[in-house]
């Protein structure tokens, strides 16, 4: 089974290629490979109420421990520890968010 879901992205840390609010379409996922973008959910629980950090970033390399992924905007290379890791989803697509925004036509005449 996949786990699948839409996620509207919150900033612009990864513009221009996802700006915000633009929907990321993504996936659980178990392998992570380098080259791809990816949603990677960080964060603790302190035994009543989960903190969790979701970055999109573009995964550069991966160790036994941790992996690197690049940020675009501003360029940033981020380390996320595989101890802190809630879920790691890999970015299939997309909706821009200028699709969504913009306003219908006022009036449409179907005379023909």
């Amino acid at each position: 089974m996949t786990i699948a879901c839409g996620i509207e992205v919150p900033h612009d840390l990864m513009s221009p290629a996802y700006r915000k609010g633009d929907i990321a379409l993504c996936a659980l996922c178990k392998k992570i490979e380098a080259g791809h973008d990816y949603i990677i959910a960080t964060g603790l629980c302190d035994g009543s109420t989960p903190q969790t950090t979701m970055r999109i970033a573009r995964v550069e390399r991966i160790t036994a421990g941790e992996i690197f992924a690049r940020e675009y905007n501003p360029p940033k290379m981020r380390r996320f520890s595989r101890s802190k890791w809630r879920g790691v989803y890999r970015i299939t697509g997309k909706y821009n968010v200028g699709k969504f925004n913009a306003s219908p036509p006022a009036s449409i005449d179907l005379r023909t």
